[in-house]
């Protein structure tokens, strides 16, 4: 019978590690003749050498069942105000957007077209505008295409534009009884298409 404050040989912690260096010894004892074998070296030689060899993959493979990505397109960087704009007025007792509105640049002179809806008027309404831009101060006049009722005509817009070429904000000034009022303007997106109105 074995005394309650005596452990088993196999739970001693100071036997762990000589048993340890025992059992690896006996394995080197049993597995190096086999690796001196001469069918097993050459064996185990050239399934190291062919892993050496393979060079690893310079690219990630693609599964050809997938789709390619499209390549990602680089932000368009602006310079002057050449392009399609569309925005928004409003005055006093109306308000509107503008479909399209294009402006062409050349140097400090802007000239463009455009048409925009009035929500009061329930009309459209076509015109042009002829102007400038000095630094990032925009100046321009407009013009109806043909004359029409109730329409303001001649007004003066004063306003800037961004520093990347996409928002221009305006204040309208209007001969006569029309109030004068605010634009807005921003690119259209290179890739939108564009009808006038």
């Amino acid at each position: 019978m074995v005394s309650s404050g005596a452990s088993a040989w196999y739970r001693d912690e100071r036997l762990l590690i000589p048993l340890a260096i025992l059992v690896a010894g006996i394995a080197l004892l049993l597995v190096k003749p086999l690796l001196t074998q001469p069918v097993l070296r050459q064996t185990l030689d050239a399934s190291l050498a062919s892993t050496a060899a393979t060079p690893a993959p310079s690219a990630p493979q693609v599964r050809p069942n997938l789709p390619a990505l499209p390549p990602v397109a680089a932000p368009v960087q602006y310079t002057d105000l050449n392009g399609v704009w569309s925005g928004r007025y409003e005055q006093i007792g109306d308000a509107g957007d503008f479909s399209e509105f294009r402006i062409t640049q050349q140097g400090r002179r802007i000239t463009g077209e455009g048409a925009t809806r009035s929500q009061a008027l329930n009309d459209t309404a076509r015109y042009t505008i002829e102007g400038s831009i000095d630094g990032m101060t925009v100046r321009f006049t407009d013009h109806l295409a043909e004359p029409k009722l109730f329409w303001c005509e001649d007004c003066q817009y004063v306003g800037t534009v961004n520093e990347d070429y996409t928002r221009i904000e305006l204040r309208a000034t209007c001969p006569g009884l029309c109030p004068g009022g605010t634009m807005v303007l921003e690119r259209f997106p290179p890739d939108q298409p564009t009808l006038l109105l």
